[in-house]
């Protein structure tokens, strides 16, 4: 079976990097799934492994476990290949993705489908822990429906087939939070530049629903400005938005409606004048014309 990488999350492929990372260091014979938890786990930022360590796992010890259930070869071996039990987790862990109906893969994903599966050495691990597979099961799912998503600004930009002037307004957003010494950019950032985007509808649209493009400028320049949270859950929500409407582009309309459409993102267009339905409505209009 080939593996598709394209759409994991960043976060997702630096989890197998290191789970292969793991198995050469300690001249293991194959990446297995037992590897790719530890990889998981020593992802810093992931979900999966936010899901491990609230579970109880710790980073020494679960190494420590690795080398027991895995004897170390002679010599160190050559390019390693992944398990058929690794290779069969990564393939349920897409097929979890698309159930959630996600664009992405990240860890969250990938623990799905090694609990799924059962397969290789992650299941005495996890015995090791005295974890079950339905308590990383029922971990995962309650943070996804809190709303919790691993996906970033890059991963996003990958999977979501920007239009040329998706692109630009990420780029004018970028040196907009660049010029205000602001990290990371945030739903602000995009917004403002949205605003000005002349070669777009949604300037216009914006205008006319009463939003104050020099009021929300000005107040960037200020310490501690409302950020509307980042701009990758916008992103993600945009593609999200693209796919329903059957669009094979995600465009600058499908970020705005993405803006209208959140909570957050509603509290700014209020904040600077602007009536968040009428947004609504309007983008949609152009973009089922």
């Amino acid at each position: 079976m080939v593996i598709e990488f394209g759409r994991y999350s960043q976060h997702a492929l630096r989890a197998i990097r290191l789970a292969r990372m793991l198995a050469e260091q300690h001249r293991h014979r194959e990446v297995d799934t037992g590897h790719l938890v530890v990889g998981i786990l020593g992802e810093d930022g992931s979900l999966g492994g936010r899901v491990l360590r609230e579970l109880g796992f710790k980073s020494r010890r679960a190494e420590s476990v690795l080398e027991r259930l895995y004897p170390a070869q002679p010599e160190a071996p050559g390019a390693l290949d992944f398990s058929e039990p690794l290779r069969d987790a990564l393939r349920l862990a897409i097929d979890e993705a698309h159930w959630l109906a996600h664009h992405y893969v990240g860890t969250e994903h990938q623990l799905l489908g090694i609990v799924r599966s059962g397969g290789g050495q992650a299941p005495a691990f996890f015995r090791e822990h005295d974890i079950s597979a339905d308590q990383v099961r029922r971990m995962v799912r309650r943070l996804i429906q809190s709303g919790v998503m691993e996906i970033d600004l890059e991963s996003a930009r990958a999977m979501g087939r920007l239009s040329e002037l998706s692109r630009r307004a990420l780029n004018a957003a970028e040196h907009v939070a660049r010029q205000n010494g602001h990290d990371p950019l945030s739903l602000v950032h995009l917004l403002l530049a949205i605003s000005q985007e002349q070669r777009s509808p949604c300037r216009a649209i914006l205008a006319e629903s009463g939003f104050r493009a020099e009021d929300l400028k000005t107040s960037l320049s200020k310490p501690n400005p409302p950020t509307g949270g980042p701009v990758d859950v916008i992103l993600y929500g945009a593609v999200e938005q693209a796919d329903r409407l059957g669009s094979s582009y995600t465009g600058i309309d499908h970020m705005l409606l993405a803006i209208s459409l959140h909570v957050r993102g509603r509290r700014i267009l209020q904040m600077y004048g602007a009536a968040p339905k009428q947004v609504e409505r309007r983008v949609r209009d152009i973009i089922e014309c």
